[in-house]
């Protein structure tokens, strides 16, 4: 029987409608956001799970239960015939790649074949921006084209987890360019993570950044807002409730940077109206620095960044991780 791995349940449905026969494991976790700490995989998901919960993306006993179910499949590997991981070429999709490859990795005396399809386009899709846009006809002929993966991108994978979830984004930025090689997109998709650290421009993060100045264009509607970011990414990774709190986060008191009127739901902010307040259009011009202005708490992998001197920054125009 054969176990196929994937970003989420919408890609496992499709799995499913494209003919995959075995068992479909969908990978429900958004690692750029919150604790990733240096931790063996049950303990880190017992981690996440608390994370999520606190976030209130999810019921921490339904939370634990699904990452528990989700583990105890990938340690079971060995009664697989082979285990085919399906994902993209997006932060989202890498870094979940680039954990699991890292949990396959140390099962040495497991002889299950392993493969990998990984895409960033489709004849068929004008701008791919992952498996979604794929339809059900579309997944036999990738399943036949899947590449096996080699001891060179389990090592590239371990070396970019080990990182990532290490406390030194520098050494992130040296694994992502060293895997080049072994997994084409992962350079990109860690370089993309990185620029999320504060600026040392303006202490904000990449995403921030440009939500401020879309805001300051006139973009009010938090909805076209989320689109407008989208359509700037190279490779789209952030989901809306992610999004949303990244609003959220920005429009808090005592130095709110957005204001945020109308709101009617926690996890959305479908119907709100933002509007940039002065100091955001400060920080945004980079006459203030929003971490010295406001504080910052924010993990980036097993990397917590908290106060208003914080030991890592963005340098945006070397475009470098660079230590303070």
């Amino acid at each position: 029987m054969l176990l196929h791995v994937t970003n989420g349940d919408s890609a496992a449905t499709l799995l499913r409608a494209g003919g995959c026969q075995g068992r479909i494991l969908p990978w429900r976790d958004v690692l750029h956001e919150g604790p990733v700490p240096a931790l063996d995989l049950a303990e880190l998901s017992r981690v996440r799970a608390a994370f999520l919960a606190g976030r209130d993306w999810g019921e921490l006993t339904e939370l634990q239960a699904s990452f528990e179910s989700r583990d105890r499949v990938l340690n079971g590997c060995a009664e697989f015939a082979e285990v085919v991981l399906w994902f993209e070429h997006d932060l989202y999709d890498q870094l979940q790649l680039a954990q699991i490859l890292s949990v396959l990795a140390r099962h040495p005396r497991c002889r299950t074949r392993v493969s990998l399809i990984c895409i960033d386009r489709h004849p068929s899709v004008a701008r791919f921006r992952g498996l979604g846009d794929l339809l059900a006809e579309h997944i036999a002929p990738l399943r036949e084209a899947r590449t096996a993966v080699d001891t060179s991108m389990f090592a590239s994978a371990s070396r970019v987890w080990q990182a990532f979830t290490g406390s030194n984004p520098a050494v992130v930025q040296s694994a992502g360019s060293l895997s080049a090689a072994a997994l084409p997109f992962m350079p990109a998709a860690i370089q993309r993570f990185l620029q999320e650290l504060p600026s040392t421009f303006n202490g904000l993060g990449r995403s921030q950044h440009h939500a401020l100045w879309a805001i300051a264009c006139g973009c009010s509607d938090p909805v076209a807002l989320l689109r407008a970011h989208w359509e700037q990414e190279e490779a789209p990774f952030m989901g809306d409730w992610s999004f949303w709190h990244l609003l959220r986060v920005m429009a808090k008191p005592p130095i709110p940077l957005v204001a945020v009127a109308n709101q009617r739901g926690w996890h959305d902010l479908k119907g709100a109206t933002l509007a940039l307040t002065d100091a955001g259009s400060e920080v945004l011009a980079g006459r203030q620095d929003a971490v010295c202005l406001r504080g910052m708490d924010r993990w980036y992998g097993g990397t917590r960044l908290a106060g208003r001197h914080v030991p890592w920054r963005w340098d945006t125009a070397q475009e470098h991780v660079v230590s303070c």
